[in-house]
Protein backbone atom coordinates (compact mmCIF):
# COMPACT_ATOMS: atom_id res chain seq x y z
CA UNK A 1 0.00 0.00 0.00
CA UNK A 2 1.02 3.57 -0.90
CA UNK A 3 0.78 6.32 1.06
CA UNK A 4 1.34 9.66 -0.67
CA UNK A 5 1.49 12.70 1.82
CA UNK A 6 -0.22 16.00 0.85
CA UNK A 7 0.24 18.27 3.82
CA UNK A 8 -1.12 21.37 2.71
CA UNK A 9 -3.22 20.88 -0.07
CA UNK A 10 -7.11 20.36 0.27
CA UNK A 11 -8.26 16.97 -2.22
CA UNK A 12 -10.56 17.68 -4.47
CA UNK A 13 -11.00 14.78 -6.97
CA UNK A 14 -11.39 15.70 -10.85
CA UNK A 15 -13.93 15.29 -13.51
CA UNK A 16 -13.91 13.14 -16.49
CA UNK A 17 -13.83 15.31 -19.64
CA UNK A 18 -15.48 13.84 -21.95
CA UNK A 19 -13.94 11.97 -24.83
CA UNK A 20 -14.88 14.96 -27.60
CA UNK A 21 -12.93 17.81 -25.74
CA UNK A 22 -10.09 15.40 -25.33
CA UNK A 23 -9.47 14.76 -28.57
CA UNK A 24 -10.07 18.63 -29.75
CA UNK A 25 -6.85 18.99 -27.44
CA UNK A 26 -5.05 16.48 -29.17
CA UNK A 27 -5.73 17.74 -32.52
CA UNK A 28 -5.03 21.68 -31.07
CA UNK A 29 -1.57 20.32 -29.13
CA UNK A 30 -1.11 23.70 -28.58
CA UNK A 31 0.26 24.54 -24.76
CA UNK A 32 -2.46 27.22 -24.61
CA UNK A 33 -4.94 24.52 -25.41
CA UNK A 34 -3.27 22.24 -22.64
CA UNK A 35 -3.31 24.04 -19.85
CA UNK A 36 -7.03 25.24 -20.70
CA UNK A 37 -7.94 21.47 -20.27
CA UNK A 38 -6.03 21.37 -17.34
CA UNK A 39 -7.80 24.62 -15.68
CA UNK A 40 -11.27 23.03 -16.87
CA UNK A 41 -11.04 19.84 -14.72
CA UNK A 42 -11.28 21.58 -12.05
CA UNK A 43 -15.13 22.25 -12.41
CA UNK A 44 -16.08 19.16 -13.74
CA UNK A 45 -18.39 16.47 -12.44
CA UNK A 46 -16.58 14.43 -10.45
CA UNK A 47 -15.98 10.92 -11.61
CA UNK A 48 -16.14 7.55 -9.45
CA UNK A 49 -12.36 5.98 -9.15
CA UNK A 50 -11.65 2.93 -7.75
CA UNK A 51 -8.21 1.60 -6.98
CA UNK A 52 -6.03 -1.01 -4.56
CA UNK A 53 -2.41 -2.16 -3.78
CA UNK A 54 0.84 -2.10 -6.37
CA UNK A 55 3.91 -3.74 -5.58
CA UNK A 56 6.99 -1.71 -5.01
CA UNK A 57 9.13 -1.29 -7.78
CA UNK A 58 13.07 -1.65 -6.91
CA UNK A 59 15.43 0.82 -8.71
CA UNK A 60 16.21 -0.71 -12.25
CA UNK A 61 13.79 -3.51 -12.12
CA UNK A 62 13.57 -5.92 -15.04
CA UNK A 63 10.32 -7.08 -13.78
CA UNK A 64 7.13 -5.46 -14.28
CA UNK A 65 4.88 -5.07 -11.17
CA UNK A 66 2.09 -7.30 -10.72
CA UNK A 67 -1.52 -6.49 -11.05
CA UNK A 68 -3.96 -6.79 -7.94
CA UNK A 69 -7.19 -6.43 -7.23
CA UNK A 70 -8.81 -3.26 -5.81
CA UNK A 71 -9.08 -2.66 -2.10
CA UNK A 72 -9.83 0.88 -1.35
CA UNK A 73 -11.61 3.96 -3.03
CA UNK A 74 -10.10 7.30 -3.56
CA UNK A 75 -10.26 9.51 0.23
CA UNK A 76 -13.07 12.12 0.26
CA UNK A 77 -12.01 15.82 -0.66
CA UNK A 78 -9.79 17.22 1.83
CA UNK A 79 -8.97 14.08 3.59
CA UNK A 80 -5.20 15.02 3.71
CA UNK A 81 -3.03 12.13 3.98
CA UNK A 82 -3.57 9.70 0.77
CA UNK A 83 -3.49 5.91 1.16
CA UNK A 84 -4.52 4.99 -2.36
CA UNK A 85 -4.47 0.96 -4.04
CA UNK A 86 -4.58 0.34 -7.84
CA UNK A 87 -6.75 -2.42 -9.45
CA UNK A 88 -5.86 -4.44 -11.99
CA UNK A 89 -3.38 -1.58 -13.29
CA UNK A 90 -1.54 -3.11 -16.03
CA UNK A 91 1.16 -1.73 -17.86
CA UNK A 92 0.76 1.74 -17.29
CA UNK A 93 1.70 1.21 -13.51
CA UNK A 94 4.99 -0.31 -14.50
CA UNK A 95 8.37 2.14 -13.35
CA UNK A 96 11.99 2.00 -12.31
CA UNK A 97 10.94 3.41 -8.72
CA UNK A 98 7.97 3.91 -6.40
CA UNK A 99 7.36 6.18 -3.10
CA UNK A 100 9.32 3.84 -1.26
CA UNK A 101 12.82 3.82 -3.54
CA UNK A 102 12.96 7.17 -4.35
CA UNK A 103 10.15 8.08 -6.66
CA UNK A 104 6.94 9.95 -6.53
CA UNK A 105 3.57 8.54 -5.02
CA UNK A 106 1.31 6.14 -6.76
CA UNK A 107 -1.47 8.32 -7.37
CA UNK A 108 0.35 11.16 -9.14
CA UNK A 109 -1.60 10.58 -12.35
CA UNK A 110 -5.20 9.70 -10.78
CA UNK A 111 -7.03 12.56 -11.15
CA UNK A 112 -5.78 13.89 -14.47
CA UNK A 113 -7.42 12.86 -17.59
CA UNK A 114 -6.63 9.32 -18.97
CA UNK A 115 -5.19 11.21 -21.82
CA UNK A 116 -3.31 14.27 -20.21
CA UNK A 117 -0.13 13.01 -19.00
CA UNK A 118 1.26 11.56 -22.30
CA UNK A 119 -0.25 14.97 -24.19
CA UNK A 120 2.04 16.55 -21.25
CA UNK A 121 5.18 14.70 -21.25
CA UNK A 122 5.09 14.71 -25.23
CA UNK A 123 5.46 18.52 -24.31
CA UNK A 124 8.46 18.45 -21.64
CA UNK A 125 11.41 20.61 -23.44
CA UNK A 126 14.60 19.31 -24.64
CA UNK A 127 16.07 20.60 -21.72
CA UNK A 128 15.12 21.90 -18.46
CA UNK A 129 17.34 24.63 -17.11
CA UNK A 130 16.97 24.20 -13.40
CA UNK A 131 18.95 20.54 -11.90
CA UNK A 132 16.33 20.48 -9.74
CA UNK A 133 13.44 20.93 -11.58
CA UNK A 134 15.17 18.36 -14.01
CA UNK A 135 15.67 15.46 -11.77
CA UNK A 136 12.32 16.34 -10.12
CA UNK A 137 10.57 15.50 -13.53
CA UNK A 138 12.77 12.46 -14.38
CA UNK A 139 11.90 10.91 -10.83
CA UNK A 140 8.50 11.62 -12.18
CA UNK A 141 8.98 9.28 -15.33
CA UNK A 142 10.81 7.03 -13.84
CA UNK A 143 7.74 6.83 -11.15
CA UNK A 144 5.74 3.77 -11.23
CA UNK A 145 2.02 5.17 -11.48
CA UNK A 146 -0.63 4.06 -13.53
CA UNK A 147 -2.97 6.36 -15.85
CA UNK A 148 -6.17 7.38 -14.36
CA UNK A 149 -9.37 5.03 -14.64
CA UNK A 150 -11.65 6.08 -18.35
CA UNK A 151 -15.47 7.04 -18.82
CA UNK A 152 -17.48 4.27 -16.39
CA UNK A 153 -14.29 3.65 -14.57
CA UNK A 154 -12.96 1.24 -16.83
CA UNK A 155 -9.35 0.94 -16.93
CA UNK A 156 -7.00 2.37 -19.52
CA UNK A 157 -7.11 1.09 -22.82
CA UNK A 158 -3.85 -0.16 -24.55
CA UNK A 159 -3.85 2.59 -27.48
CA UNK A 160 -3.76 5.08 -24.03
CA UNK A 161 -0.85 3.14 -22.17
CA UNK A 162 1.29 2.76 -25.18
CA UNK A 163 1.03 6.26 -25.86
CA UNK A 164 1.70 7.16 -22.39
CA UNK A 165 4.78 4.54 -22.17
CA UNK A 166 5.88 5.49 -24.88
CA UNK A 167 6.01 9.41 -24.27
CA UNK A 168 7.91 8.59 -20.44
CA UNK A 169 10.75 6.49 -22.95
CA UNK A 170 11.06 9.07 -25.41
CA UNK A 171 11.39 11.63 -23.19
CA UNK A 172 13.56 10.71 -20.69
CA UNK A 173 16.19 9.97 -23.83
CA UNK A 174 15.21 14.07 -24.41
CA UNK A 175 16.26 14.77 -21.34
CA UNK A 176 19.42 13.00 -21.44
CA UNK A 177 18.35 10.18 -19.12
CA UNK A 178 18.58 7.25 -22.13
CA UNK A 179 19.93 4.64 -19.24
CA UNK A 180 16.89 5.83 -17.38
CA UNK A 181 14.76 4.93 -20.52
CA UNK A 182 15.91 1.18 -21.62
CA UNK A 183 15.60 0.28 -17.97
CA UNK A 184 12.37 1.69 -18.31
CA UNK A 185 11.74 -0.49 -21.56
CA UNK A 186 13.24 -3.57 -20.15
CA UNK A 187 10.61 -3.61 -17.49
CA UNK A 188 8.07 -3.28 -19.99
CA UNK A 189 7.53 -7.06 -20.75
CA UNK A 190 4.65 -7.77 -23.37
CA UNK A 191 3.79 -4.42 -23.16
CA UNK A 192 6.97 -3.65 -25.04
CA UNK A 193 5.76 -5.75 -27.93
CA UNK A 194 4.30 -2.72 -29.38
CA UNK A 195 5.57 -1.05 -32.18
CA UNK A 196 5.85 2.75 -30.65
CA UNK A 197 6.98 1.60 -27.78
CA UNK A 198 9.38 -0.74 -29.50
CA UNK A 199 10.23 1.90 -31.75
CA UNK A 200 10.94 4.48 -28.78
CA UNK A 201 13.37 1.31 -27.32
CA UNK A 202 15.69 1.26 -30.17
CA UNK A 203 15.85 4.93 -30.76
CA UNK A 204 17.01 4.88 -27.26
CA UNK A 205 19.47 1.79 -27.80
CA UNK A 206 21.19 3.59 -30.82
CA UNK A 207 21.49 7.08 -29.21
CA UNK A 208 23.74 5.44 -26.44
CA UNK A 209 25.53 2.65 -28.48
CA UNK A 210 23.68 -0.33 -27.80
CA UNK A 211 23.01 -1.53 -31.82
CA UNK A 212 22.55 -5.10 -31.07
CA UNK A 213 19.56 -4.41 -29.42
CA UNK A 214 18.16 -2.32 -31.82
CA UNK A 215 18.92 -4.86 -34.51
CA UNK A 216 17.35 -7.72 -32.16
CA UNK A 217 14.21 -5.85 -32.31
CA UNK A 218 13.91 -4.84 -36.13
CA UNK A 219 13.41 -8.44 -37.57
CA UNK A 220 9.86 -8.46 -34.67
CA UNK A 221 8.44 -5.82 -36.93
CA UNK A 222 6.11 -6.74 -39.21
CA UNK A 223 6.57 -4.91 -42.59
CA UNK A 224 2.79 -3.32 -42.29
CA UNK A 225 3.43 -1.76 -39.28
CA UNK A 226 6.41 -0.25 -40.81
CA UNK A 227 4.76 3.06 -42.18
CA UNK A 228 7.44 5.90 -43.11
CA UNK A 229 10.56 2.67 -43.04
CA UNK A 230 12.13 2.84 -39.82
CA UNK A 231 12.29 -0.72 -39.49
CA UNK A 232 13.37 -1.33 -43.10
CA UNK A 233 16.72 1.68 -42.44
CA UNK A 234 17.33 -0.48 -38.87
CA UNK A 235 17.35 -3.32 -40.70
CA UNK A 236 19.87 -2.12 -43.19
CA UNK A 237 22.15 -0.59 -41.19
CA UNK A 238 22.10 -4.50 -39.18
CA UNK A 239 22.43 -6.58 -42.48
CA UNK A 240 25.81 -4.14 -42.79
CA UNK A 241 27.07 -4.87 -39.59
CA UNK A 242 26.50 -8.93 -39.88
CA UNK A 243 28.42 -8.73 -43.31
CA UNK A 244 24.91 -8.96 -45.60
CA UNK A 245 25.85 -6.43 -48.09
CA UNK A 246 23.56 -7.98 -50.82
CA UNK A 247 20.96 -7.81 -48.69
CA UNK A 248 21.62 -4.36 -47.36
CA UNK A 249 21.90 -3.10 -51.17
CA UNK A 250 18.66 -4.38 -51.88
CA UNK A 251 17.06 -2.72 -49.22
CA UNK A 252 18.70 0.45 -49.81
CA UNK A 253 17.87 0.25 -52.89
CA UNK A 254 14.01 0.04 -52.07
CA UNK A 255 13.73 2.22 -49.60
CA UNK A 256 15.62 5.15 -52.21
CA UNK A 257 12.86 4.03 -54.84
CA UNK A 258 9.88 5.06 -51.57
CA UNK A 259 11.72 8.09 -50.62
CA UNK A 260 12.29 6.94 -46.85
CA UNK A 261 15.80 7.45 -46.33
CA UNK A 262 17.46 10.98 -45.95
CA UNK A 263 20.29 11.86 -48.64
CA UNK A 264 22.34 11.39 -45.32
CA UNK A 265 21.68 8.05 -44.42
CA UNK A 266 21.83 6.40 -48.59
CA UNK A 267 25.26 8.39 -48.42
CA UNK A 268 26.07 6.77 -45.08
CA UNK A 269 24.72 3.44 -46.15
CA UNK A 270 26.69 3.86 -49.67
CA UNK A 271 29.97 4.15 -47.57
CA UNK A 272 29.68 1.30 -45.14
CA UNK A 273 29.03 -0.45 -47.88
CA UNK A 274 32.51 0.26 -50.09
CA UNK A 275 34.03 0.64 -46.69
CA UNK A 276 34.57 3.99 -46.92
CA UNK A 277 33.11 7.60 -46.32
CA UNK A 278 32.66 9.85 -49.02
CA UNK A 279 29.95 12.99 -49.90
CA UNK A 280 28.83 13.65 -46.39
CA UNK A 281 27.10 16.29 -44.92
CA UNK A 282 25.23 17.52 -42.35
CA UNK A 283 26.33 15.11 -39.93
CA UNK A 284 25.59 17.67 -37.67
CA UNK A 285 21.86 17.16 -38.54
CA UNK A 286 22.16 13.20 -37.88
CA UNK A 287 19.43 11.17 -36.03
CA UNK A 288 20.41 8.03 -33.57
CA UNK A 289 20.24 5.64 -36.23
CA UNK A 290 22.74 7.77 -38.22
CA UNK A 291 25.05 8.68 -35.54
CA UNK A 292 25.36 4.59 -34.95
CA UNK A 293 26.32 4.26 -38.97
CA UNK A 294 28.66 7.31 -38.55
CA UNK A 295 30.69 5.36 -35.62
CA UNK A 296 30.53 1.89 -37.25
CA UNK A 297 32.90 3.31 -40.05
CA UNK A 298 34.90 4.21 -37.75
CA UNK A 299 38.07 5.85 -38.60
CA UNK A 300 36.91 6.57 -42.11
CA UNK A 301 34.13 8.70 -40.70
CA UNK A 302 34.14 12.24 -40.64
CA UNK A 303 34.55 13.80 -37.22
CA UNK A 304 31.05 15.21 -35.85
CA UNK A 305 31.41 18.81 -35.65
CA UNK A 306 32.54 19.53 -32.19
CA UNK A 307 30.18 22.54 -30.01
CA UNK A 308 32.20 24.86 -29.01
CA UNK A 309 32.49 26.70 -25.52
CA UNK A 310 30.12 28.39 -25.43
CA UNK A 311 27.37 25.58 -27.15
CA UNK A 312 28.82 23.56 -24.84
CA UNK A 313 28.14 25.51 -21.37
CA UNK A 314 24.43 25.83 -23.03
CA UNK A 315 24.17 22.43 -23.07
CA UNK A 316 25.00 22.05 -19.32
CA UNK A 317 22.58 24.45 -18.81
CA UNK A 318 19.96 22.59 -20.60
CA UNK A 319 21.24 19.22 -18.88
CA UNK A 320 22.23 17.82 -21.95
CA UNK A 321 25.64 17.01 -21.16
CA UNK A 322 27.65 16.36 -17.94
CA UNK A 323 29.28 19.52 -16.14
CA UNK A 324 32.36 17.03 -15.95
CA UNK A 325 32.36 17.21 -20.14
CA UNK A 326 32.47 21.34 -19.88
CA UNK A 327 35.15 20.69 -17.39
CA UNK A 328 37.79 18.79 -19.14
CA UNK A 329 36.80 21.57 -22.19
CA UNK A 330 38.04 23.78 -19.86
CA UNK A 331 40.92 22.20 -19.52
CA UNK A 332 41.78 21.39 -23.02
CA UNK A 333 41.08 25.04 -24.36
CA UNK A 334 43.99 26.87 -25.41
CA UNK A 335 45.03 29.90 -23.54
CA UNK A 336 48.30 31.83 -23.82
CA UNK A 337 51.37 31.72 -21.30
CA UNK A 338 50.87 35.18 -20.82
CA UNK A 339 47.36 34.77 -19.88
CA UNK A 340 48.14 32.33 -17.29
CA UNK A 341 50.89 34.26 -15.57
CA UNK A 342 48.06 37.09 -14.30
CA UNK A 343 44.64 35.28 -14.89
CA UNK A 344 42.52 37.48 -13.19
CA UNK A 345 43.14 40.69 -15.14
CA UNK A 346 43.88 38.83 -18.80
CA UNK A 347 39.58 37.37 -17.35
CA UNK A 348 38.78 41.29 -17.91
CA UNK A 349 39.32 41.36 -21.59
CA UNK A 350 37.74 37.84 -22.68
CA UNK A 351 34.20 37.08 -22.80
CA UNK A 352 32.54 34.93 -20.61
CA UNK A 353 33.00 31.62 -21.76
CA UNK A 354 37.01 32.35 -22.78
CA UNK A 355 37.52 33.97 -19.43
CA UNK A 356 35.98 31.00 -17.35
CA UNK A 357 38.35 28.93 -19.18
CA UNK A 358 41.14 30.37 -18.70
CA UNK A 359 40.55 30.75 -15.07
CA UNK A 360 39.72 27.49 -14.63
CA UNK A 361 42.88 26.25 -16.20
CA UNK A 362 45.05 28.53 -13.88
CA UNK A 363 43.20 27.37 -10.65
CA UNK A 364 44.20 24.10 -11.64
CA UNK A 365 47.67 24.88 -11.65
CA UNK A 366 47.56 26.91 -8.87
CA UNK A 367 49.03 25.08 -5.28
CA UNK A 368 48.19 28.23 -3.03
CA UNK A 369 44.94 27.62 -1.80
CA UNK A 370 43.92 31.89 -1.10
CA UNK A 371 44.85 32.53 -4.51
CA UNK A 372 43.28 29.37 -5.76
CA UNK A 373 39.81 30.47 -4.11
CA UNK A 374 39.96 33.61 -5.89
CA UNK A 375 40.26 32.41 -8.79
CA UNK A 376 37.49 30.22 -8.79
CA UNK A 377 35.64 33.12 -7.23
CA UNK A 378 36.32 34.91 -10.67
CA UNK A 379 35.18 32.13 -12.55
CA UNK A 380 31.73 31.83 -10.32
CA UNK A 381 30.86 35.79 -10.77
CA UNK A 382 31.95 35.86 -14.49
CA UNK A 383 29.25 32.93 -14.54
CA UNK A 384 26.91 34.48 -12.43
CA UNK A 385 27.24 37.85 -14.36
CA UNK A 386 25.63 35.53 -17.39
CA UNK A 387 23.31 33.89 -15.68
CA UNK A 388 24.80 30.57 -15.89
CA UNK A 389 26.41 30.34 -12.09
CA UNK A 390 24.08 27.44 -10.61
CA UNK A 391 24.59 25.58 -14.49
CA UNK A 392 27.83 26.22 -14.68
CA UNK A 393 29.33 25.92 -10.84
CA UNK A 394 29.38 21.88 -10.99
CA UNK A 395 32.26 22.24 -13.45
CA UNK A 396 34.38 23.69 -10.98
CA UNK A 397 33.18 20.81 -8.09
CA UNK A 398 35.98 19.30 -7.41
CA UNK A 399 38.49 22.32 -7.14
CA UNK A 400 36.17 23.34 -4.61
CA UNK A 401 36.05 20.42 -2.74
CA UNK A 402 39.77 19.71 -3.26
CA UNK A 403 39.98 22.78 -0.96
CA UNK A 404 39.98 22.46 3.12
CA UNK A 405 37.91 25.17 5.06
CA UNK A 406 39.94 27.31 6.38
CA UNK A 407 40.75 30.54 8.14
CA UNK A 408 43.05 31.83 6.19
CA UNK A 409 40.51 31.13 3.10
CA UNK A 410 37.86 33.49 4.72
CA UNK A 411 37.65 35.54 1.44
CA UNK A 412 36.55 32.66 -0.82
CA UNK A 413 34.72 31.21 2.08
CA UNK A 414 31.47 32.98 0.96
CA UNK A 415 31.95 31.54 -3.22
CA UNK A 416 32.12 27.72 -1.60
CA UNK A 417 29.62 28.87 1.22
CA UNK A 418 26.79 29.86 -1.62
CA UNK A 419 27.96 27.02 -4.37
CA UNK A 420 27.58 24.29 -1.42
CA UNK A 421 24.09 25.59 -0.66
CA UNK A 422 22.81 25.92 -4.03
CA UNK A 423 23.81 22.27 -5.23
CA UNK A 424 22.15 20.61 -1.59
CA UNK A 425 25.75 20.34 0.91
CA UNK A 426 24.11 23.01 3.47
CA UNK A 427 26.24 20.77 6.20
CA UNK A 428 29.38 21.64 4.26
CA UNK A 429 28.51 24.99 3.64
CA UNK A 430 27.96 26.11 7.02
CA UNK A 431 31.62 25.42 7.77
CA UNK A 432 32.64 27.88 5.01
CA UNK A 433 29.81 29.97 6.41
CA UNK A 434 31.13 30.22 9.85
CA UNK A 435 34.71 31.24 8.71
CA UNK A 436 33.23 33.63 6.71
CA UNK A 437 31.55 34.66 10.09
CA UNK A 438 34.59 35.18 11.98
CA UNK A 439 35.48 38.20 9.76
CA UNK A 440 32.25 39.88 9.77
CA UNK A 441 33.09 42.13 13.12
CA UNK A 442 36.42 44.11 12.00
CA UNK A 443 35.41 43.70 8.12
CA UNK A 444 32.79 45.22 6.61
CA UNK A 445 33.23 43.55 3.26
CA UNK A 446 33.06 40.11 4.85
CA UNK A 447 30.20 41.37 7.20
CA UNK A 448 28.35 42.33 3.75
CA UNK A 449 29.21 39.05 2.21
CA UNK A 450 28.41 37.14 5.30
CA UNK A 451 25.12 38.99 5.62
CA UNK A 452 24.09 37.87 2.01
CA UNK A 453 24.42 34.14 2.59
CA UNK A 454 21.68 34.86 5.48
CA UNK A 455 18.80 33.40 3.30
CA UNK A 456 20.72 30.42 2.38
CA UNK A 457 21.16 29.77 6.11
CA UNK A 458 17.24 30.30 6.56
CA UNK A 459 15.94 27.92 3.82
CA UNK A 460 17.96 25.04 5.11
CA UNK A 461 16.69 25.36 8.03
CA UNK A 462 19.43 26.15 10.59
CA UNK A 463 19.38 29.94 11.55
CA UNK A 464 16.53 32.45 12.80
CA UNK A 465 13.35 30.45 11.55
CA UNK A 466 12.13 30.85 15.16
CA UNK A 467 12.48 34.65 15.16
CA UNK A 468 10.92 35.02 11.41
CA UNK A 469 7.35 35.56 12.68
CA UNK A 470 8.31 38.24 15.04
CA UNK A 471 10.36 40.08 12.05
CA UNK A 472 13.66 40.07 11.11
CA UNK A 473 16.10 39.01 13.18
CA UNK A 474 19.79 40.80 13.80
CA UNK A 475 21.13 39.09 11.35
CA UNK A 476 18.08 39.36 8.71
CA UNK A 477 18.28 43.21 9.58
CA UNK A 478 21.49 42.99 8.00
CA UNK A 479 20.78 41.04 5.47
CA UNK A 480 17.83 43.44 4.59
CA UNK A 481 20.38 46.79 4.82
CA UNK A 482 23.00 44.86 2.61
CA UNK A 483 20.03 43.10 -0.19
CA UNK A 484 18.76 46.48 -0.35
CA UNK A 485 22.49 48.38 -0.96
CA UNK A 486 22.78 46.00 -3.33
CA UNK A 487 19.63 46.59 -5.30
CA UNK A 488 20.13 50.08 -5.15
CA UNK A 489 23.02 49.68 -7.24
CA UNK A 490 21.23 47.19 -9.66
CA UNK A 491 21.51 44.05 -8.12
CA UNK A 492 18.59 41.41 -7.25
CA UNK A 493 18.53 42.78 -3.83
CA UNK A 494 15.98 41.48 -0.96
CA UNK A 495 12.80 41.24 -3.35
CA UNK A 496 13.75 37.84 -4.98
CA UNK A 497 15.42 36.25 -1.67
CA UNK A 498 11.78 37.40 0.13
CA UNK A 499 9.61 35.70 -2.27
CA UNK A 500 10.91 32.45 -2.37
CA UNK A 501 11.57 32.67 1.55
CA UNK A 502 7.58 33.09 1.37
CA UNK A 503 7.04 30.50 -1.00
CA UNK A 504 8.42 28.02 0.83
CA UNK A 505 5.92 29.09 3.56
CA UNK A 506 8.69 30.63 6.31
CA UNK A 507 6.93 32.73 8.87
CA UNK A 508 7.90 35.96 7.05
CA UNK A 509 5.81 38.26 5.72
CA UNK A 510 7.39 39.36 2.87
CA UNK A 511 5.30 42.12 1.39
CA UNK A 512 4.78 43.75 4.70
CA UNK A 513 8.56 43.76 5.04
CA UNK A 514 9.35 44.92 1.56
CA UNK A 515 6.79 47.41 1.82
CA UNK A 516 8.56 48.59 5.32
CA UNK A 517 11.53 49.56 3.36
CA UNK A 518 9.74 50.80 0.13
CA UNK A 519 10.83 54.09 0.48
CA UNK A 520 14.75 53.23 0.21
CA UNK A 521 14.73 50.71 -2.78
CA UNK A 522 15.21 53.74 -5.66
CA UNK A 523 14.35 51.86 -8.85
CA UNK A 524 12.94 48.63 -9.27
CA UNK A 525 15.54 46.58 -10.62
CA UNK A 526 15.41 44.08 -14.06
CA UNK A 527 13.25 41.39 -12.93
CA UNK A 528 13.97 38.73 -15.40
CA UNK A 529 12.01 36.29 -17.21
CA UNK A 530 8.74 36.54 -16.61
CA UNK A 531 7.27 33.18 -16.99
CA UNK A 532 4.20 31.84 -18.74
CA UNK A 533 1.05 33.39 -16.34
CA UNK A 534 -1.57 30.85 -18.22
CA UNK A 535 1.02 27.79 -17.51
CA UNK A 536 1.42 28.84 -13.74
CA UNK A 537 -1.82 28.90 -13.57
CA UNK A 538 -2.79 25.97 -14.50
CA UNK A 539 0.29 24.30 -12.51
CA UNK A 540 -1.73 26.12 -9.54
CA UNK A 541 -4.95 24.30 -10.43
CA UNK A 542 -3.57 21.38 -11.58
CA UNK A 543 -1.67 21.09 -7.38
CA UNK A 544 -5.10 22.24 -5.76
CA UNK A 545 -6.84 19.34 -7.52
CA UNK A 546 -4.37 16.60 -6.75
CA UNK A 547 -3.09 16.39 -10.08
CA UNK A 548 0.71 16.03 -9.17
CA UNK A 549 1.62 14.94 -12.34
CA UNK A 550 -0.22 17.48 -14.14
CA UNK A 551 1.54 20.20 -12.05
CA UNK A 552 4.90 19.01 -12.35
CA UNK A 553 5.03 18.39 -16.16
CA UNK A 554 3.38 22.34 -16.37
CA UNK A 555 6.15 23.48 -14.13
CA UNK A 556 9.15 22.22 -16.15
CA UNK A 557 7.00 23.18 -19.55
CA UNK A 558 6.91 26.88 -18.01
CA UNK A 559 10.81 26.80 -16.67
CA UNK A 560 12.13 25.14 -19.54
CA UNK A 561 15.49 26.68 -20.69
CA UNK A 562 15.31 29.64 -18.40
CA UNK A 563 17.97 29.39 -15.85
CA UNK A 564 16.51 29.89 -12.36
CA UNK A 565 18.57 32.65 -11.87
CA UNK A 566 17.60 34.81 -14.33
CA UNK A 567 13.56 33.89 -14.14
CA UNK A 568 11.19 36.79 -12.31
CA UNK A 569 11.21 36.19 -8.67
CA UNK A 570 7.10 36.05 -8.72
CA UNK A 571 7.40 33.45 -11.41
CA UNK A 572 10.24 31.13 -10.04
CA UNK A 573 7.92 31.61 -6.17
CA UNK A 574 4.92 30.37 -7.98
CA UNK A 575 6.24 27.32 -8.99
CA UNK A 576 8.65 26.73 -5.46
CA UNK A 577 5.11 27.23 -3.51
CA UNK A 578 3.05 24.73 -5.76
CA UNK A 579 6.15 22.20 -5.07
CA UNK A 580 5.92 23.17 -1.49
CA UNK A 581 2.38 22.54 -1.22
CA UNK A 582 2.49 19.27 -2.67
CA UNK A 583 4.64 17.67 0.19
CA UNK A 584 7.52 18.53 -2.15
CA UNK A 585 9.33 20.48 0.54
CA UNK A 586 12.76 19.07 -0.57
CA UNK A 587 12.59 19.73 -4.50
CA UNK A 588 10.95 23.20 -3.43
CA UNK A 589 13.91 24.19 -1.25
CA UNK A 590 16.56 23.16 -3.76
CA UNK A 591 14.57 24.85 -5.98
CA UNK A 592 14.43 27.97 -4.14
CA UNK A 593 18.30 27.73 -3.84
CA UNK A 594 19.17 27.63 -7.16
CA UNK A 595 17.48 31.07 -7.55
CA UNK A 596 18.63 33.22 -4.75
CA UNK A 597 20.90 36.04 -5.95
Amino acid sequence: MIVSPVDRMPLTLHPNVTQRSTMNVLHGIALGAITALSLAMSTAPVAAQTTGPTTPVPLFSAAPPAPVEAEETLPPAGSGIQVQALDKVGASAIGLIDAQSGGLPVDIWQRSHPDMPALLISKLPEGIASPALRALTIRMLATAAPLPRGPGNTNPGAEATNRFLTARINTLVRLGAAGEALALADSLGSAARDVTIARATAEAALSVGQEDRACTLAPTIPPEADSDGFWQRVQVFCQIRTGDSSGAELSTQLLRDLGQASPLFLALADALGAGVAANLSNIAEADPLERAMLRQLGESAPQMPRPSLAELEQQVVRGLTPAATLAEAYAGAEVTAASLSDPVKAAFELDGTEARALLYQAATIQSVPAAKGELIRAALESAAQDGLMIALAPAFAEPIDNMQPDNSLWRFAGTAARFLYATGRADKARVWHGILGTRTLGDPTAAAENALLWPYATITGKQDIDTLSRGLSAAGQTWRSTAVAEQQDGGPGAERALFLMSALGLPVDGLSILHSFSSDRGEAPTRGAVLDALLLRGMRQAAQDSRAGDAIALAAIALGPHAPEVVDGASLAEIVSVLQDMGLSSDAEALALEALP
